[in-house]
């Protein structure tokens, strides 16, 4: 004779004639407003115009990051999502581009910072 552990009736029992009056599909997803708006673009422009700003004294990298943050951030400007991602993106951007012609000019200009270490060099 072996025992079997007890256990309560309510429990385990099945009743037929009951039957279910709540839609679990309806009560999960009540709350759910749908796909959050993107922020890629506005984060992409804010990202390459803290990186165009930071790196303006490398002329070709900068260049390319500042285009890319005024790019991207006028596009998420013109879609209206994001706006002050979008616009930190841009002004970085473009100060980063502003830095990088700049410093550009002041030293491929002739009589600019590099004539002036050929000639401290060269005596």
């Amino acid at each position: 004779m072996t025992l079997e552990p007890q256990r309560p009736e309510h429990q385990y029992r099945y009743d037929p004639n009951v039957t279910g009056t709540h839609e679990p599909s309806q009560q999960l997803y009540a709350g759910y407003m749908g796909k959050p708006q993107g922020t890629g673009l506005a984060i992409t422009s804010l990202i390459t115009g803290i990186l165009s700003f930071l790196t303006s004294l490398f002329p070709f990298l900068s260049a390319l990051l500042g285009i890319t943050a005024v790019i991207t951030g006028g596009i998420g400007l013109a879609k209206k999502r994001h706006k002050g991602l979008s616009m930190a993106g841009v002004i970085l951007g473009a100060l980063g581009l502003v830095i990088n012609v700049a410093v550009s000019i002041l030293v491929l200009m002739p009589g600019g910072i590099l004539d002036s270490l050929n000639d401290s060099l060269n005596t």
